[in-house]
């Protein structure tokens, strides 16, 4: 999340770390697991003053949740259930509720794909320099291509 500038809808600038994602399956994943999912949705966190994204997704190989296809098909309770933890998370530190943006909705999938080209471009800027890397290019050869392309 770009700790540079304010996300014009929350208003507030990124944590600048990497955007959190948060998966919905029974089956909790392994540390370092690489797995294809389904985007169903994002909200805001708005911890220390800075946007914090979480992103809504379940494993598309999960049989269970393959009706899961927005965030309109995750249960009510599910949704305030994530909120409230994460409203409340920080309280056993000793600190105070956290807020949201975006009025604590849960945006749709639409607009969590969007949050997720928009944490990778500032991904890409912050690890290559420019957001246009050749990912096809072998790692060693990618600074001359940003250096020509700047």
């Amino acid at each position: 999340e770009n700790s540079k500038e304010k996300h014009p809808d929350t208003d507030a600038v990124g944590d600048n770390d990497p955007v959190d994602v948060l998966q919905l399956n029974a089956e909790p994943c392994k540390t370092g697991e690489v797995m294809a999912v389904r985007v169903l949705g994002v909200f805001a966190l708005i911890d220390g003053g800075e946007t914090d994204w979480k992103v809504l997704v379940v494993r598309d190989d999960d049989s269970a949740t393959r009706h899961l296809q927005d965030v309109t098909d995750v249960p009510a309770e599910t949704k305030t259930d994530l909120i409230e933890w994460y409203r409340r998370y920080k309280t056993a530190e000793g600190k105070g509720l956290n807020t949201f943006g975006l009025n604590e909705a849960i945006m749709d999938k639409k607009y969590g794909m969007q949050v997720c080209e928009e944490t990778h471009l500032h991904w890409r800027t912050l690890r290559y320099g420019n957001s246009l890397v050749n990912l096809l290019v072998p790692e060693p050869q990618r600074p001359a291509l940003v250096s020509v392309a700047e």
